[in-house]
Parts: C-alpha cells; structure tokens; sequence
C-alpha cells in the first residue's frame, strides 16, 4: 500500500472499504485531515458532489487541513468525504488504486483557523 508515494510496512487501524477499491477509509467525520504532500506537491479538488462527474468548485493545498463533515459516500469505486476547509466546502476523493491523497489530523504545526 502507498501513502504519498511511500510504502508502509503496517496496515492502518481502519475498517471498510469502497467496492473495488482496496483503501481503507482513513478519515472519520468530526475530525481533521490534511492533503498529502507527494513528489509534485499537487492540490486536491473539491467537488459539488461526490463522484468525479461534480463540478469543481475549488482544490485544497498539499499539506493544507480540513475538516471532515460526512461520509464516506462511495461512488467510481472511491471513498468521498465532504469537507470544510477556510477557502471551500464540498466532496474530497480520498484516494484511488493504492495511493491515497488525503491523511487524519492536521498534517502541519499549526491546525487552527484564523
């Protein structure tokens, strides 16, 4: 399994999954998550709704947090998350194949708004 392009030897502590998808869900609603920073440094997109068919309606920085609303919603064979983040709210993919984008808790020193 890949995390932003790095292998781990240790399976995370999640349960379920998406229907062909082999990413545990990662994320739980009430809490924090940040974008994984991979080798180009690319941003997450923010969804209308929870398929890769929605309008992009904004992206959020890797290494940038946000909070977790609802979900997962799975749709495309990927676990979806609606998010609140400073500059966008809407649906997040999680990850696809073996890699994920997003991680739990803030990613950064600074978890705050304002």
């Amino acid at each position: 399994m890949l995390i932003a392009g790095n292998r781990v030897d240790t399976p995370l502590n999640l349960i379920g999954t998406c229907e062909g998808q082999n990413l545990p869900f990662n994320l739980r609603e009430g809490a924090r998550g940040h974008v994984l920073v991979d080798a180009g440094g690319s941003p997450n997109n923010v969804r209308t709704i929870p398929e890769r068919a929605g309008q992009i309606e904004g992206e959020v920085a890797a290494g940038d947090w946000f909070d977790v609303m609802m979900g997962p919603e799975c749709h495309d064979g990927i676990a979806w998350w609606m998010i609140d983040h400073p500059n966008v709210q809407g649906w997040m993919a999680a990850g696809v194949d073996d890699t994920y984008f997003v991680a739990p808790g803030c990613g950064g020193p600074t978890c705050g708004r304002g």
